[in-house]
């Protein structure tokens, strides 16, 4: 049976129900049409009509009005809903948000936690008596946190410091619900719990001799130093020295090496060699190394305690910037290029194992050295003077860096302006003026040149070995070129041939002194030593000019201009081969080259003014 009567399925009876409603209403429209009709006639119908029409009307209107208040309070109804929904919604979220808040909170400090390496000073116990004077327990602890934090600032290192800090003032007082316990009090906990820091503690006390100050890290025993009262402020700092040693032996060395107690210094740090730890076994070459070369060993010591510290971690930056240094010494210019562009390229390195205060300075000392390295004299020039002008006070000794580099590059005013700043007696500042009197063609830079120390273009003092591999090739080559060639044969003899300079020197003599077999031989040999380096090529191709050999002259001049693009000696060499062609076209362009590096170089000015002028 389908809804509405009808029959399931027999024809007919489908439309059954609309039919009947369809015919009430013809019944109704069709009455009330009669009875309008009929009230036309009947005044008393028409009253009745009329009444009854108008109460409709008054039933419509109560209707309508009744809708229109049921929907304004279906409406209100439902604003009241959503704005409940939107608190109950927000006061949701916000407990969300605070609980998310605090278990990250609490994880980040579990996390830094667990990370902790930092090293906590204590508070010391102190005799009443010293207590009411107010030297308490923490006013010492104090002291000695104060002495501690002079002692790095005065340390100079690439390794980053194991920050010091108090165990009583870094307590912040927000209590943690239902608990008691401050997020300071819980912080410690974790650092104590989950980290590694270690906990540096003392003592003041009274025994027969007088007062005496103790002071440990960890449960190490503690050094105890005594004297009397009026000696404790000088106590509490020798105590907080011995917390150095004890907590930071590497750099508590190189605090000494920097109060010139190099041999105190090694005395700390040699031991570290042997450690456990890899990292402390790198840090401890690189310091051991560049301690012995300034204690006078051969630079090759230097160069083998970087090589073993690079051994305990490959590309261990802090050991690639003290292997350029020993390398330049040893005069292995091509090992010393290379050990700058791996340093260079090291930047996961640096940024891991240099402190952040020290990577800019040692990238600039780097570069320095690589630029002077590959003859880009002008680069090294400019890398100084970054050096420089990054020091808030500059020590006259570092000037050396300037005035070598612009006397490389053939500024004799600049550079004679510069190695004039550098103290009177300085080394470095003979070195340099020889190498500017002889650039000159004066005389005086044999006299300059041989007076000069170990110094060479470096503000440390170093052994005879490196002293003979960084000056005595100049002065060696000053002597030939001023006459004294015997001089000059018996001096370079000195010096070894492994070293850069000293083979190139080794050639040039021979050249002067008109061999042109054993120049050629030298040549090879400083090529074979510097193979990415641009120098022994330009001298070689100097010499094979002057011998007449054009195309070999052209030859070194393209290869050392291939090796070096900013390397001025090169252009010039290439354009003065081109001016002995007489294409002076081209030899003008190499000139001009060259000016982009050396605009200063008074014979390369003068070599491009008479190119100018035969250019057609």
């Amino acid at each position: 049976m389908a809804e509405g009567g009808g029959i399931e399925g027999v024809p007919g009876t489908e439309n059954e129900p609309r039919e009947t409603e369809a015919s009430a209403a013809s019944a109704e429209a069709l009455a009330l049409a009669l009875a309008m009709d009929s009230a036309r006639h009947d005044p008393e119908l028409s009253r009745k009509a009329s009444e009854y029409l108008g109460r409709q009307r008054a039933l419509v209107d109560l209707q309508i009005k009744h809708f229109d208040r049921e929907r304004c309070l279906a409406i209100e109804a439902a604003e009241r809903k959503r704005y409940a929904d939107r608190i109950r919604n927000g006061l949701t979220t916000f407990v969300a948000l605070a609980v998310t808040v605090a278990v990250v909170g609490l994880g980040v400090m579990v996390w830094d936690a667990a990370l902790e390496t930092g090293l906590v000073v204590e508070p010391f116990t102190v005799p009443p008596d010293l207590a009411q004077q107010g030297l308490t327990g923490q006013v010492v602890a104090k002291q000695v946190l104060d002495r501690l934090s002079e002692l790095q600032l005065q340390t100079v290192s690439d390794r980053p410091a194991n920050a010091y800090r108090n165990n009583w003032g870094d307590d912040l007082k927000v209590e943690i619900p239902e608990t008691g316990i401050s997020l300071g009090e819980l912080s410690n906990y974790l650092r104590a719990s989950l980290g590694h820091e270690t906990r540096i503690s003392g003592e003041v006390y009274r025994t027969p001799a007088g007062l005496t100050v103790a002071a440990r890290s960890g449960e190490a025993a503690g050094k105890r130093l005594t004297g009397s009262d009026a000696d404790v402020e000088s106590l509490i700092e020798k105590a907080a020295e011995a917390v150095y040693e004890q907590t930071q032996p590497y750099r508590y060395g190189l605090y000494l090496a920097s109060a010139e107690r190099q041999k105190e210094a090694l005395d700390v740090v040699t031991p570290l060699a042997h450690s456990a730890d890899r990292l402390d076994r790198a840090w401890a070459h690189t310091a051991i190394g560049d301690m012995r070369v300034r204690l006078g060993d051969e630079p090759g010591v230097g160069v083998q305690e970087q090589r073993a510290s690079l051994a305990e971690i490959p590309g261990f930056a802090p050991a690639l910037t003290d292997l350029v240094w020993a390398e330049m010494l040893s005069g292995h210019d091509q090992a010393q290029f290379d050990a700058a562009n791996e340093f260079l390229a090291a930047n996961h390195s640096r940024r891991q194992y240099i402190a952040a205060s020290r990577q800019n300075d040692d990238v600039a000392n780097v570069s320095y050295w690589r630029a002077r390295a590959q003859g880009d004299y002008a680069e090294a020039t400019r890398q100084a003077r970054l050096i420089l002008g990054s020091m808030v006070t500059v020590p006259g000794d570092v000037y050396e860096i300037e005035a070598a580099a612009l006397v490389l590059n053939h500024d004799v005013t600049a550079a004679r302006a510069s190695a004039l700043r550098l103290p009177s007696g300085n080394p470095g500042r003979s070195l340099v003026l020889g190498l500017a009197a002889m650039e000159v063609g004066d005389a005086t830079a044999t006299r300059l040149l041989s007076g000069t120390a170990p110094s060479a273009f470096s503000a440390v003092v170093v052994s005879p070995a490196a002293l003979q591999r960084a000056v005595t090739p100049w002065t060696a080559l000053a002597n030939a070129r001023f006459g004294d060639l015997p001089g000059a044969q018996t001096l370079i003899a000195t010096t070894p041939s492994d070293c850069y300079l000293c083979v190139r020197g080794r050639a040039q003599i021979a050249a002067l002194a008109g061999d042109r077999a054993g120049a050629e031989r030298w040549f090879a040999e400083a090529i074979k030593q510097g193979p990415s380096l641009p120098q022994a090529y330009a001298d070689r191709g100097i010499a094979r000019l002057t011998w007449g050999d054009l195309q070999g002259a052209l030859t070194d001049a393209e290869q050392a201009a291939k090796l070096s693009p900013h390397h001025a000696d090169a252009w010039k060499l290439w354009g003065d081969v081109l001016a002995r062609q007489d294409q002076w076209k081209s030899a003008l362009d190499k000139y001009e080259q060259a000016l982009k590096n050396a605009p200063n170089w008074k014979q390369l000015n003068e070599a491009r003014e008479a190119a100018a002028k035969q250019k057609p």
